[in-house]
């Protein structure tokens, strides 16, 4: 699949071999982090998170602990951080999915 790129305001959705990454002020996060993000602001615990999506323990903490490391902050301010961006609403996150499938165009 082709690289995309598409910016408005101070966002920016990348899109590469099918995975999609949101450029913003608070950091750069894909779309499955921004997914575990946003259940950890529901008040999802780790097991929790890992039944919903639909993926190992290990990679809802491995996804954490790489996100922590990478941005140099605790998961509560990555969660606080992305939330002021706007990136943790339902809306947001379905239409990096659309993006991803092809379904969005700008």
């Amino acid at each position: 699949m082709p690289f995309r790129r598409v910016a408005f305001n101070d966002l920016t959705l990348k899109l590469s071999g099918g995975h999609v990454t949101v450029e913003s002020p608070s950091g750069n996060f894909t779309s499955r982090e921004l997914e575990i993000l946003e259940l950890q602001k529901d008040g999802y615990q780790d097991k929790e998170i890992a039944r919903i999506l639909k993926i190992s323990l290990n990679t809802v903490k491995n996804t954490l602990g790489h996100m922590r490391e990478r941005e140099e902050r605790t998961t509560t301010d990555l969660v606080v951080r992305a939330e002021s961006d706007g990136l943790l609403s339902p809306d947001f996150i379905n239409g990096i999915n659309e993006f991803r499938s092809g379904k969005w165009r700008r």
